[in-house]
Protein backbone atom coordinates (compact mmCIF):
# COMPACT_ATOMS: atom_id res chain seq x y z
CA UNK A 1 0.00 0.00 0.00
CA UNK A 2 1.05 3.84 -0.51
CA UNK A 3 -0.28 6.51 0.57
CA UNK A 4 0.50 10.82 0.73
CA UNK A 5 -0.24 13.30 2.82
CA UNK A 6 -0.76 15.91 -0.05
CA UNK A 7 -4.14 16.99 -0.69
CA UNK A 8 -5.93 15.43 -3.94
CA UNK A 9 -5.36 18.13 -7.15
CA UNK A 10 -2.86 19.33 -5.49
CA UNK A 11 -1.14 20.04 -9.19
CA UNK A 12 2.47 19.09 -8.19
CA UNK A 13 2.03 15.63 -10.02
CA UNK A 14 2.61 13.34 -6.95
CA UNK A 15 0.29 10.97 -8.40
CA UNK A 16 2.11 10.45 -11.68
CA UNK A 17 5.51 10.72 -9.58
CA UNK A 18 4.27 7.83 -7.51
CA UNK A 19 3.25 5.80 -10.47
CA UNK A 20 6.41 6.29 -12.07
CA UNK A 21 8.10 4.97 -8.20
CA UNK A 22 5.90 2.37 -8.03
CA UNK A 23 6.29 0.67 -11.38
CA UNK A 24 9.86 0.94 -11.50
CA UNK A 25 9.99 -0.67 -8.19
CA UNK A 26 7.76 -3.86 -9.55
CA UNK A 27 9.71 -3.85 -12.67
CA UNK A 28 13.25 -3.74 -10.20
CA UNK A 29 11.17 -6.80 -8.32
CA UNK A 30 10.84 -8.94 -11.53
CA UNK A 31 14.76 -8.30 -12.43
CA UNK A 32 13.24 -6.18 -15.54
CA UNK A 33 14.13 -2.69 -16.38
CA UNK A 34 12.35 0.38 -18.49
CA UNK A 35 14.07 3.06 -20.75
CA UNK A 36 13.14 6.42 -19.18
CA UNK A 37 10.85 7.65 -22.15
CA UNK A 38 8.83 4.38 -21.77
CA UNK A 39 8.80 4.47 -18.31
CA UNK A 40 7.37 8.27 -18.98
CA UNK A 41 4.52 6.90 -21.83
CA UNK A 42 3.82 3.92 -19.20
CA UNK A 43 3.16 6.75 -16.59
CA UNK A 44 0.50 8.63 -18.85
CA UNK A 45 -1.25 5.60 -19.94
CA UNK A 46 -2.02 4.65 -16.26
CA UNK A 47 -2.95 8.09 -15.02
CA UNK A 48 -5.54 8.06 -18.01
CA UNK A 49 -7.09 4.57 -16.95
CA UNK A 50 -7.43 5.95 -14.13
CA UNK A 51 -9.04 8.93 -14.72
CA UNK A 52 -6.97 11.39 -12.58
CA UNK A 53 -6.38 14.01 -15.49
CA UNK A 54 -2.76 14.16 -14.39
CA UNK A 55 -0.36 12.23 -16.09
CA UNK A 56 0.52 14.13 -19.04
CA UNK A 57 4.18 14.92 -18.37
CA UNK A 58 4.34 15.74 -14.28
CA UNK A 59 6.18 12.68 -14.26
CA UNK A 60 9.42 13.49 -16.03
CA UNK A 61 10.85 15.75 -13.29
CA UNK A 62 10.95 12.55 -11.24
CA UNK A 63 11.99 10.14 -13.71
CA UNK A 64 14.82 12.57 -15.76
CA UNK A 65 17.16 14.46 -13.36
CA UNK A 66 18.66 17.80 -13.86
CA UNK A 67 16.77 20.34 -15.97
CA UNK A 68 15.22 19.28 -19.17
CA UNK A 69 12.07 20.62 -21.39
CA UNK A 70 9.62 18.45 -22.21
CA UNK A 71 7.65 19.37 -25.30
CA UNK A 72 4.69 17.20 -27.42
CA UNK A 73 2.48 18.39 -30.30
CA UNK A 74 -0.80 19.26 -29.52
CA UNK A 75 -2.42 16.33 -30.43
CA UNK A 76 -3.67 12.45 -28.96
CA UNK A 77 -2.20 10.30 -28.45
CA UNK A 78 0.10 12.36 -26.57
CA UNK A 79 3.75 11.45 -27.21
CA UNK A 80 5.96 13.53 -24.75
CA UNK A 81 9.81 14.33 -25.97
CA UNK A 82 12.06 15.13 -23.06
CA UNK A 83 15.22 16.65 -23.74
CA UNK A 84 17.79 17.47 -21.12
CA UNK A 85 19.22 20.52 -21.13
CA UNK A 86 23.02 20.81 -20.67
CA UNK A 87 24.42 23.12 -17.66
CA UNK A 88 27.66 24.15 -16.77
CA UNK A 89 29.87 23.24 -13.58
CA UNK A 90 29.68 26.65 -12.79
CA UNK A 91 25.81 26.76 -13.23
CA UNK A 92 25.40 23.55 -10.87
CA UNK A 93 27.31 25.58 -7.94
Amino acid sequence: ASWSVLPQGSGLGSSSILAGVIMKAILGAYGLDMDDVSLIHAVQNVEQMLTTGGGWQDQVGAIIGGAKITRSAPRLPLHVVPERLPLTEDFAR
